[in-house]
């Protein structure tokens, strides 16, 4: 189940972060390892209505933010161009708990997102990640998802883009 996070989520949704966190690390996927995403950008989302929980047995096992605003890193796109100009959502912070993974819980969030980004109107859903996270491009593929080239994001550096048209 996906819904709205809570106060009351923020804490077990930044562990949930902290354990993608530690796996990344183990993997060798150079993402999040420099203190993003903290606590406080967890609490940014709530405040903007932008947090997300997913739910299994009425436990949190995942985190995402859903947002249907331009976001500034996705203004310039090099090696590649959007799929569309226009109205769109982002999904970011997407974390499952690894012992949740090969659920369709990930696939879950983007069908989801993909319903709401209907309903608010938008011409598409983007997505970036970590160029070595592979599982998570494969995923974006799967679910049809474009690569689309590369952005920069703040001090955390080079990412894929991808967007899906909805």
């Amino acid at each position: 189940m996906i819904r709205p996070c809570t106060r009351a989520d923020i804490a077990p949704a930044f562990d949930i972060i902290c354990q993608v966190r530690e796996e990344f690390r183990q993997k060798g996927i150079n993402q999040w390892q420099d203190g993003y995403p903290a606590l406080s950008d967890l609490e940014k989302d709530l405040s903007r209505g932008y947090a997300y929980i997913i739910e299994q047995a009425q436990q949190p096992v995942g985190y995402f933010a859903l947002c249907f605003c331009d976001d500034p890193f996705y203004t310039a796109i090099y090696n590649g161009a959007w799929l569309c100009s226009g109205p769109y959502g982002v999904v970011h912070r997407l974390a499952v708990l690894p012992s949740m993974r090969r659920k369709g819980l990930a696939t879950a969030v983007l069908e989801y997102a993909e319903q709401e980004a209907r309903k608010q109107g938008m011409r598409s859903i983007r997505v970036d990640t970590h160029e070595q996270n592979l599982p998570t491009r494969t995923l974006l593929q799967k679910s049809g998802f474009t690569p689309c080239g590369t952005i920069f994001v703040r001090k955390h550096g080079k990412r894929s883009a991808f967007e899906k048209l909805v």
